[in-house]
């Protein structure tokens, strides 16, 4: 019941700014997506779901919404998707369903590289797609099939880093170089095994703002912000139990990740990232977290780019992309002149409690 309740007040929450910029005609009534972004492997096993919902009170019939997929990629039906329903259905008493968007993919060896197809609602009677406005957000689900040929040349998921079941706060000493203290998450951390080992530093020497107290900082787990009282947090970790938060530092922080081997006769290197950024906040131009690949040659231009806005207080990408309120997953090929040795490197900046980044996920990978 809280998750419905959250999810309507965000709908309302996004409703309200739509009204703003539209002045057409507005349904009270429409149907939508969770999000507009989703992503299912190659060779992944089982159904690709997403939550629908319904903005009106429960219905007494069922609610039978019409959906197409196309692709402007070439993935065929019965060859790299399965999906064999043309429509979802909401059952009487319901508001909130979980859907098939694909009911399966299909491994193509042929094909490199990820792929996309598009999921879009349709009418459904009173039942308009999408929320209000001319852009009809969440009316269709942009469907990234990934490529599972990759070789993993260095990644993390934050599994294997102690995390306590109890806080999410690490208290800050004010210096340059962080270190872990005994019952806070974790800001270092050593390899052990498959994933990368991690160093969290401020990338200034000059502390005056933001050099001291208690913040969520550092590996945290779903459990803690279970079982905390913290109401900044607006989601648990989607793809692994664990992962990297930071909030209302005041100041840059550097977390290096280890150096990670790059072979040669390479096609492909890409970067990819899951992360979340808050929706229920004011992210300004100065809040950002970037990703950079840092080689022989130095760090370079970011990667990839998520900063805020002043005006529109909003998370974007590099291309203008909102990549905020939701989980983003991105991958972003590198030039081939940085197909080297190197490091990644994710820099963050945030000025509030509520301008929260959770870091789910980091990897490095090719095709040979």
């Amino acid at each position: 019941m809280k998750n419905s309740i959250y999810i309507l007040i965000v709908m309302l929450f996004l409703v309200a700014g739509c009204f703003d910029e539209y002045d057409g005609e507005i349904s009270d009534t429409w149907v939508s997506f969770q999000s507009a972004n989703a992503r299912i492997s190659e060779d992944a096993e089982g159904p690709l779901q997403m939550t629908l919902s319904l903005s009106a009170p429960v219905q007494d019939e069922d609610v039978v919404v019409p959906f197409s997929i196309t692709s402007e990629d070439g993935l065929l039906a019965g060859t790299d998707y399965f999906q064999s329903a043309s429509s979802f259905t909401i059952p009487a008493g319901q508001n909130i369903v979980m859907v098939n968007l694909l009911d399966s993919v299909g491994n193509n060896e042929e094909a490199l590289g990820d792929r996309s197809l598009l999921v879009t609602l349709g009418d459904a009677g009173q039942f308009t797609a999408g929320f209000p406005g001319p852009d009809k957000e969440k009316s269709s689900v942009t469907v990234v099939i990934g490529e599972d040929d990759f070789t993993i040349f260095g990644e993390t998921s934050f599994e294997e880093v102690t995390a306590p079941d109890d806080n999410t706060r690490y208290s800050r000493a004010g210096t340059v170089e962080m270190e872990n203290n005994p019952g806070d998450p974790s800001v270092d951390f050593i390899a052990t095994g498959s994933e990368l080992g991690f160093d969290t530093s401020y990338a200034q020497d000059d502390l005056d703002d933001g050099e001291s107290g208690s913040e969520n900082l550092g590996v945290v787990s779903n459990t803690a912000i279970t079982a905390g009282a913290d109401t900044d947090f607006e989601s648990l970790f989607e793809r692994c139990e664990q992962g990297f938060v930071s909030a209302d530092l005041d100041v840059w922080i550097d977390i290096t990740f280890d150096d990670v081997s790059i072979p040669e006769n390479l096609t492909t290197l890409v970067v990819e990232i899951t992360f979340y950024a808050n929706l229920n906040t004011t992210f300004e131009t100065e809040d950002a977290m970037e990703v950079f690949y840092v080689t022989a040659d130095g760090r370079g231009d970011p990667i990839m780019s998520f900063r805020g806005d002043d005006d529109t207080r909003a998370v974007t990408d590099l291309d203008g992309n909102r990549t905020q309120g939701e989980w983003v997953t991105q991958l972003v090929e590198l030039p081939a002149e940085r197909w080297r040795d190197g490091r990644l490197v994710v820099t963050m900046r945030n000025g509030a409690d509520t301008e929260l980044f959770m870091l789910d996920y980091i990897a490095i990978k090719g095709i040979q």
